[in-house]
């Protein structure tokens, strides 16, 4: 892990030299190839460490593997941090069941379980703020205000994101600073506040590049490109996006790779080029549908809808946006059911639905308007131009 994530070595609890023969793991890409050849060894290790009177190897080895199971392992989290959880309990020891309550909340995030995350990382902090756990307190802080967002309950977000930062900047912690800004340039930029939102966002990059965090250099990236995207600077895009990418692949992040490569396709369909916007959303669905990450597959879902529509198949983007909607129903990310909903009544207008269209329209809106985005003043522009249009009708 040390290897494939240096600057985080500092975040992972000391493991004394191996008194047995070790493979030579010293550089990124045996490191991670390692990771995936063992993680099914791995899970079972901790399971077996947990119950057979082992709990501090559970314990570690759930902190050690937290940052690796980030690249699209959420099943594998979830079931090795909630031994470590058990094994805590088992020791008394109220820390380490915090961090462990904390990286089981991540790991629901990352599975869609996104009330779930906040009930774990809510007895996290509780603990944290009984045992005066600094970084603790901060970094759970930081993904409360993840699960809020990803509910969509922005303002709540940005708060935790704030109050994250503020702990992390007392405290010296430039990585923690760097990803509480990069959340919160990303809730800024939800709410149409891009020039704020950039802001952040750079700030984040350059801590992180101070520190040599590649991963979060990339996800800073990937958020910077979306900003850039909606405020036209597709050039700009680009270039962030094509080294988003690069950092993510060479990280072994699938999911991160999904990310850069579903804007790859935002970005091609706002460059007027639908084609190649609907091949990198696709590129992004096939791993996603490989992590299982459910959040960002209803993203690349609605890009496809989207891409699909602009190449002229509107019954194809029905199908995308009907399947993208599902998903947000079932996990609860009402931004991306706004999102489907806006992409059925664009591609039912295609087809001359009006009915539909109008439904998609207003359920759309009511999602946007609570939401507090700008999307509702579109939708009420196209709204009123339906009014326009069956008025002259």
């Amino acid at each position: 892990m040390n290897a494939l994530h240096p600057a985080q070595a500092h975040l992972r609890p000391d493991i004394p030299p191996a008194g047995t023969p070790a493979p030579d793991l010293t550089d990124p890409d045996s490191a991670l190839a390692w990771l995936d050849i063992e993680r099914p060894t791995l899970v079972t290790v901790a399971a077996h460490a947990a119950n057979h009177g082992w709990p501090t190897h559970t314990i570690r080895l759930s902190r050690l593997l937290y940052r690796y199971f980030a690249g699209g392992h959420g099943s594998d989290a979830v079931a090795v941090h909630s031994h470590a959880l058990q094994a805590a309990r088992h020791t008394g020891d109220v820390t380490e069941q915090a961090h462990a309550l904390t990286d089981l909340g991540v790991a629901h995030l990352w599975v869609a379980r996104y009330e779930s995350a906040v009930e774990h990382l809510t007895a996290a902090l509780r603990l944290f703020n009984q045992t005066g756990h600094g970084f603790g307190q901060a970094r759970t802080q930081t993904n409360l205000g993840v699960a809020e967002q990803r509910l969509g309950h922005y303002r709540a977000a940005a708060a935790h994101f704030a109050q994250a930062r503020t702990a992390h900047l007392r405290s010296g912690d430039r990585i923690g600073q760097a990803r509480a800004l990069s959340n919160l340039g990303d809730v800024e930029q939800r709410l149409g506040h891009y020039r704020k939102a950039a802001g952040h966002l750079r700030q984040a990059l350059t801590l992180y590049r101070q520190s040599g965090d590649q991963a979060g250099e990339a996800v800073s990236l990937a958020n910077l490109a979306e900003v850039d995207t909606r405020s036209g600077r597709y050039g700009t895009a680009a270039e962030n996006l094509a080294q988003a990418l690069a950092l993510f692949r060479q990280a072994g992040h699938r999911n991160g790779e999904a990310w850069a490569l579903d804007g790859l396709g935002i970005l091609h369909r706002h460059l007027g080029q639908p084609a190649e916007a609907v091949r990198y959303h696709q590129q992004a669905l096939t791993i996603l549908e490989m992590t299982g990450d459910r959040h960002s597959a209803a993203w690349a879902l609605n890009g496809l809808g989207e891409a699909t529509l602009a190449a002229g198949d509107a019954t194809g983007a029905l199908t995308h946006h009907t399947a993208a909607h599902t998903i947000a129903v079932e996990i609860g990310a009402r931004d991306q059911r706004a999102r489907a909903h806006a992409g059925l009544a664009n591609a039912h207008r295609a087809l001359d639905h009006r009915d539909q269209t109008r439904e998609h329209y207003q359920h759309a809106l009511a999602i946007y308007t609570d939401l507090g985005t700008p999307e509702a003043d579109e939708i009420r522009t196209w709204l009123a131009t339906l009014d326009t249009a069956d008025t002259r009708t």
